[in-house]
């Protein structure tokens, strides 16, 4: 596949070639990737392009994009994704940051400014890119209870609050939402929750965890659960990012008033739930 020895340019082009039949951005993926295995800057492998890769960064190169020809995330590769314009670690145990996540973040930081918010909870926290966000860019202090099933996710999201300088301002707690009962309710509800039809769980989403991906046959399964979850736990207001078409569910529901949040395709991509009527 590469030579023992290859200039940075012809192992690009050869790397862009292996993957253009999974990926549409190839080159690019071939640039951060090498980016990667050689610790350098984007801008530096243009201004090197004939530096010659040496033995052991040729064979390494040759193992990340194998990974990445199977459809294994970039982020997993690196175990690195930004979010907000600040760097989280990731790895298989969680899920991966997602541009449309940031829609919540923003939405929250404007209720916590306008608003008398002191009180967050996260539900499913998983790498802690909601709660680490929104405490890094809050204007006010607030306590932050970010809550995840699982212990190895959680591990990650400590890890990212730590690299930040947040760990006295977000408490972790491994726990089953169902079988959460905090003593007061909450200003602010934020989650993302698993809301992936299960048939779509496949190709690069088949390496992210199930669980935090899968809604059941029609996506709606967690949320299903979660609604009359989330009237015991704030009078106030929830935000929840949902999928394609989830929104004629919840435009209906019994437990409060819902306005939805577009994304940049028009999708209804975060849903503000409001007044409890339970």
């Amino acid at each position: 596949m590469f030579a023992k020895t290859e200039t940075i340019s012809s192992s690009i082009d050869k790397a862009s070639k292996i993957l253009s039949c999974i990926s549409p951005t190839a080159r690019l993926d071939s640039e951060i990737l090498l980016s990667f295995i050689l610790k350098k800057e984007k801008s530096w492998l243009i201004t090197h392009r004939e530096y010659l890769l040496n033995a052991a960064e040729a064979e390494a190169y040759k193992k990340v994009i194998l990974r990445r020809k199977d459809h294994e995330p970039i982020a997993y590769i690196t175990n690195k994704k930004e979010f907000m314009g600040l760097d989280f670690y990731v790895d298989r145990s969680v899920l991966i940051p997602r541009p449309e996540t940031e829609i919540l973040v923003e939405k929250a930081l404007d209720i916590i400014k306008s608003g008398n918010i002191q009180s967050v909870l996260e539900i499913g926290t998983g790498s802690g890119i909601i709660s680490c966000s929104t405490a890094y860019y809050s204007s006010q202090k607030l306590s932050i209870e970010a809550l995840d099933i699982s212990g190895s996710a959680l591990a990650v999201a400590k890890k990212n609050a730590f690299s930040l300088g947040l760990t006295k301002s977000i408490n972790f707690s491994e726990i089953d939402i169902f079988d959460f009962e905090p003593k007061k309710k909450y200003d602010l509800i934020l989650t993302n929750p698993p809301y992936v039809k299960d048939s779509e769980i496949i190709d690069e989403l088949s390496y992210e965890p199930f669980n935090a991906l899968s809604g059941g046959k029609n996506g709606l399964n967690f949320i299903t659960l979660l609604l009359p979850k989330l009237s015991l736990l704030t009078d106030n207001i929830c935000l929840m990012e949902i999928g394609e078409g989830q929104d004629k569910y919840l435009k209906h529901n019994q437990f409060f008033e819902t306005e939805f949040i577009e994304d940049l395709a028009g999708i209804n991509r975060v849903a503000m739930l409001t007044n409890v009527t339970y």
